[in-house]
């Protein structure tokens, strides 16, 4: 009984150990990439954070002349920011579409540094100051 104990072999065999790494590298393959944009969108808190910062700071400006005008304020350093402003993440502009101190559009954009097709876009209307958000890339379902 004893010789028949040591003549049995255990543990896996080649094949066994190959289909088991293949099937780790296929749900790799699919649960990454989606890991990788998931890491990438939530870092959009810090550009839509900064993004509402600068809104603030524009309207704040466009009051202080008296009347509202968003002309004195179309620029990143009329409203205390450094022209270009950029952290790790993003990098920001302002685009001014203005026609009149009360007429036109002032775009505020953060850039993804990781991909220059991710932005997310805060659109000024100088005529009544109400906001669109938009974005693209990996940001497009931001609203």
């Amino acid at each position: 009984m004893k010789a028949n104990r040591l003549n049995k072999q255990s543990g896996f065999t080649l094949l066994e150990i190959i289909i088991v790494i293949i099937i780790i590298g296929v749900l790799a393959g699919l649960a990454l990439p989606k890991f990788f944009n998931t890491v990438e969108f939530s870092k959009s808190t810090e550009a839509l954070n900064t993004l509402g910062d600068m809104r603030r700071k524009v309207e704040h400006c466009s009051m202080m002349s008296g009347s509202i005008d968003y002309t004195s304020c179309a620029t990143l350093t009329a409203i205390s920011y450094p022209d270009p402003y950029t952290t790790d993440n993003f990098d920001y502009t302002m685009t001014d579409n203005l026609t009149g101190a009360q007429a036109g559009t002032l775009d505020l954009v953060a850039t993804s540094k990781s991909d220059s097709n991710d932005t997310i876009t805060f659109t000024i209307d100088a005529s009544d100051g109400s906001l669109t958000k938009a974005g693209t890339g990996i940001f497009v379902s931001i609203k």
